[in-house]
């Protein structure tokens, strides 16, 4: 006997996250890219880049990499869930957009804001 199984969209699915206690959750969507690796690696960058504003820094982009004086916070930012959208076929090839949730503890937010408002 089989019991049929449906994946959740990704939209509604990441909507629907719960909040976790002494964590705050960012999120990132990426661009339309033609690979799902780089679809899922722009999302992440989205996310940092998001977590980057809420802490009011300055940043920039090199190549993949967000810098900033929040790296060291950044470093340690893993995502919670990434999903893809429904793949977009176009005529250069199929498109992908990814959606990634990050938890990240909020008592290293609160010291990284401490520490760059102290100006170490």
């Amino acid at each position: 006997r089989t019991q049929s199984f449906q994946i959740p969209q990704c939209q509604p699915f990441m909507n629907s996250l719960p909040e976790v206690k002494g964590k705050v959750l960012f999120s990132g969507v990426s661009e339309r890219q033609s690979s799902e690796k780089q679809a899922r690696s722009d999302a992440r960058s989205d996310a940092r880049v998001q977590v980057v504003k809420y802490l009011g820094e300055a940043l920039h982009i090199q190549g993949d990499q967000v810098v900033s004086s929040a790296e060291a916070l950044l470093s340690g930012v893993k995502d919670s869930l990434t999903c893809l959208d429904p793949v977009l076929d176009t005529p250069e090839g199929p498109h992908y957009l990814a959606r990634v949730r990050m938890y990240v503890d909020a008592d290293r937010l609160d010291s990284a804001m401490s520490e760059m408002k102290s100006g170490k």
